[in-house]
Formats: structure tokens, sequence, C-alpha cells
């Protein structure tokens, strides 16, 4: 469905199941795909746009709009431009800014609450935990829109999927371990694209 502010393009895609989901392992394969396809198809548009950026210096005067840079972000940054000082800044080629974008839907997409692909994982991995600590990190989320009011929207939108992920019959039945190394790759993912302040406006 459509991004709510602006052409950047869609959130992902709203999927209709017609059958419903009766074991976690159906669950961890429909939240974990979609993530972990997207996350690797943008990793060499990624690489691409970094090392197509050129460095220059900050220009003083007026507003800049600035790109947090998530710990994958970081790496390849450091692959291209080791070593590159303070007084200089990266300006990103367009194909690092759209690969930028793709970081950041991953990343909300990931977040751990609701019917969300992150709720969805976190549920099969953790079971009645991801049900315990659903609120909490609804108020952890809620908290980090004081640093970035972005936030807020998200916790509106978990609040109106209801934050706590609905219960199946094998809510306490194990993963296999195959879908359990799965599970932990997409919260690896996760962390990889995280940022407290995705955007601001640098004045």
């Amino acid at each position: 469905f459509p991004f709510p502010f602006g052409g950047i393009g869609t959130l992902g895609a709203v999927i209709r199941i017609k059958d419903s989901i009766t074991d976690k392992r159906q669950l961890l394969d429909v939240g974990a795909a979609g993530p972990i396809a997207g996350f690797a198809a943008l990793l060499p548009f990624l690489a691409y746009g970094i090392a197509a950026s050129e460095v220059g210096e900050f220009v003083e005067g007026g507003g800049t709009i600035h790109f947090a840079e998530p710990l994958i972000w970081e790496f390849f940054e450091a692959l291209f431009y080791p070593g590159l000082s303070d007084d200089l800044v990266l300006w990103v080629h367009p194909t690092g800014v759209a690969a930028w974008f793709g970081i950041f839907i991953t990343l909300l997409n990931l977040l751990p609450l609701a019917q969300l692909d992150g709720g969805h994982i976190t549920y099969a991995l953790f079971g009645r935990w991801q049900r315990a600590t659903a609120w909490p990190l609804l108020g952890v989320l809620a908290g980090l829109g004081f640093i970035w009011p972005g936030w807020w929207l998200w916790v509106v939108i978990a609040l109106i999927m209801k934050p706590v992920h609905p219960r199946i019959w094998d809510e306490d039945v194990p993963l296999d371990p195959g879908r359990r190394v799965i599970g932990w790759i997409t919260i690896a993912i996760f962390i990889l694209c995280f940022a407290v302040e995705p955007i601001r406006i640098v004045f």
C-alpha cells in the first residue's frame, strides 16, 4: 500500500491468505520471506549507491535532509570510504537514496508488533512472550517518538492492528532448528536496519 507522505513508492503489500495459518512454521515462513528477499535484493543497490556517491564539504545555510546511517549503511560506507573525516559529508547517489528507503521500509516492516512481518516472526519464535511484551514494546516506540515523531504514526498503526499477535494453536510448540535460524536472521536484519531518528532536517 502507498507510503502516506510523498512519492517514494509503497510500503509493500497487504497479503490476503485464503486458508488460516494453523501453526508457527507457516507463520514464520509468511513473515520472513518478504523481508529476507527484500533485504538481499537491496544490498547490491546499496553498495553501488554508496560507491558512486561523492565526498564533499558540508554546505552551510538553509536546511539539509539528513538520513540516519544504520549499521548496514555504516558497513558499506567504511568499506568504500575508510577514514572519512568528520568535516566531510557523503553526497549520496540517487541509487543509494533508493536503497536507503528500502532499508527504512524493511525496518518498519520488521517492528515486532501486531501483524507486521516482525510481529509474525517474533510470535513464531517466542510464542506467548511476544504477547506479553507487545505493550511494553509499544511504550518504547512511543517514547522514541520524542526523538523522531514519525514513530508515533507507527504507534497508531499498531494500535489499529492491535499490538498483541493473535494466538494460534501451537503457541508453545518450539520451531524446528532451521526455522529458528531464519527467524534470528530476520532479527539481525532488523538490527542492521534500525535507526532511532531515521530522518531529520539539519539547519
